[in-house]
């Protein structure tokens, strides 16, 4: 689909506008949720919505331009590529639901203050993603490149196969015993900081391992 539709002019401008969507409800989530309190499940339930119809709209977009551009038939076709695509990121997304809730109470995160640490983690899961699925997209032009991703998921998957099965214990993540040793850490919640200033020193608050487990 990229390559079909990228040489044509102007496409860009559909996803400048989603990024511009995305940018403007991610602002204004931010801003309705300033305060420090739990998130009530009406909330959670619109805001999936709003998500949701974002996403959606954004597949109608894309299908009235391929369709215009390519013919009806190209459209549906990139439309569908689209929505199988998102429907499948969706569902794979949904076991992240259980590792947030083993995540938050390994650490004891009070639920007033996990919007702000589930904001902020989505957040540079999607900027690192666009990172990294641009870099890809420019390594998989070399064959070696494209081979070794090939191999890389076949051993992950023989691997995934055959080990044993573990709960996952955030206290043992490196990058939480990584952060411990780089900044000392606070024994409590600072509110919904992620550093504060103690005596002068710079310490991590809890939150912040949360934010990077």
């Amino acid at each position: 689909m990229t390559t079909l539709l990228f040489p044509l002019p102007g496409y860009w401008w559909a996803y400048a506008a989603f990024t511009g969507l995305v940018v403007l409800l991610l602002a204004a989530d931010l801003a309705l949720h300033r305060k420090e309190q739990p998130v009530s499940f009406r909330n959670a339930a619109v805001w999936t919505a709003v998500w949701v119809a974002a996403a959606l709209l954004f597949g109608y977009v894309l299908y009235r331009f391929a369709a215009s551009a390519l013919g009806p038939a190209l459209g549906r076709r990139t439309a569908m590529e689209y929505f199988a695509g998102y429907i499948v990121e969706e569902s794979l997304s949904v076991d992240n639901m259980f590792v947030f809730a083993l995540v938050f109470r390994h650490f004891d995160v009070p639920a007033r203050y996990q919007h702000r640490v589930l904001f902020f983690g989505v957040l540079g899961a999607m900027v690192f993603r666009g990172l990294f699925i641009a870099a890809g997209a420019a390594l998989i032009r070399f064959q070696p490149v494209l081979i070794a991703f090939g191999v890389f998921l076949i051993y992950s998957g023989v691997r995934l196969i055959f080990e044993k099965e573990s709960r996952l214990d955030p206290g043992r993540s490196r990058i939480v015993r990584a952060a411990g040793r780089v900044l000392p850490v606070t024994s409590e919640y600072q509110g919904a900081r992620f550093f504060t200033r103690l005596g002068g020193r710079l310490f991590a608050t809890p939150l912040l391992l949360v934010l990077r487990s």
